[in-house]
């Protein structure tokens, strides 16, 4: 069995190596196929010390690379031990480079396979990551992942609060707070990058370019900011930032509108000194059914 999984993490590799398009999408394809392989320990060591994960379920916002670690292997060692063969498809990967070639962030759609127990099912995930260059490599300062919902299950969900992801943001992060913060206030005042791109909460929703603002200006009027921390960071030599909150927010299924907690990741590029929206991520945290 560790023979097989070996090969076919080796072919894995080779594939997204050669179906990758930069630099950033080859370490993305890579990231999948070590995990998909249960390499869980080789996948943890592209993430930083102090990465933010941000997982489909909402219960469980892991604030460094020591606690995914924990819970990646507390949820995982026990299906790969029992046989458990795990396949991730990327559907589509956006990638959005700094200039300076020091950071670059990815946005992710991955069809899940999964084969245990004699039955195989299927799920799709969506994620927004931001990289960075550390010792030549890319390493992983925050990941959001998360389940697109098709608005015909708005009526029956049941989302519960997202879990804070404290710690409050440092002095050093006043200005993009503070630009964050203002866009909550006043979504029309949003300035975003020319190759922005924004995944949305229900199934499909993808904004690019000049689509994002005039999303986020009908989608975060009415925003109320869920008490609980803003985390925020600087990635130190780059010129990008993020921050992560949990609000609620009006989503609509063409007929009714609810008002929904939602967890909200923004990543800011500065831009002649100034913060300029480049990506996000807005989603509802499903719960895990096995939990």
């Amino acid at each position: 069995m560790a023979a097989a999984l070996h090969n076919d993490h080796v072919l894995s590799l080779a594939l997204a190596l050669l179906l990758a398009t930069s630099d950033a999408e080859k370490f993305v394809r890579a990231h999948l196929a070590d995990f998909a392989a249960g390499y869980l320990e080789t996948w943890a060591a592209s993430i930083d010390d102090d990465a933010l994960l941000i997982p489909a379920d909402p219960a469980e916002p892991l604030v460094s690379r020591e606690a995914i670690v924990a819970e990646l292997h507390n949820d995982f060692d026990p299906a790969f031990e029992s046989g458990m063969a795990l396949e991730i498809e990327p559907k589509r990967i956006v990638v959005r480079e700094s200039r300076d070639g020091t950071a670059a962030w990815t946005a992710t759609t991955m069809r899940y396979k999964v084969r245990f127990g004699g039955a195989t099912f299927s799920f799709e995930r969506r994620n927004t990551s931001l990289l960075h260059k550390k010792n030549d490599a890319w390493s992983v300062a925050v990941s959001n992942d998360s389940q697109g919902v098709r608005p015909d299950e708005l009526v029956t969900l049941k989302i519960p609060r997202p879990s804070d992801v404290a710690p409050s943001p440092s002095a050093d992060t006043r200005t993009v707070v503070a630009e964050f913060e203002s866009s909550l206030r006043n979504p029309r005042s949003i300035r975003t990058t020319p190759n922005a791109f924004l995944v949305g909460a229900l199934s499909g929703e993808e904004l690019d370019g000049a689509a994002v603002a005039p999303y986020l200006a009908r989608r975060l009027s009415n925003a109320r900011l869920i008490p609980g921390a803003i985390r925020a960071r600087i990635v130190s030599g780059t010129p990008y930032a993020f921050v992560a909150t949990n609000a609620e927010l009006d989503v609509s299924d063409g007929t009714s509108s609810y008002r929904l907690p939602h967890r909200i990741l923004f990543i800011y590029e500065r831009v002649l000194g100034r913060w300029r929206l480049a990506g996000g991520h807005i989603s509802l945290g499903i719960p895990d059914p096995d939990r």
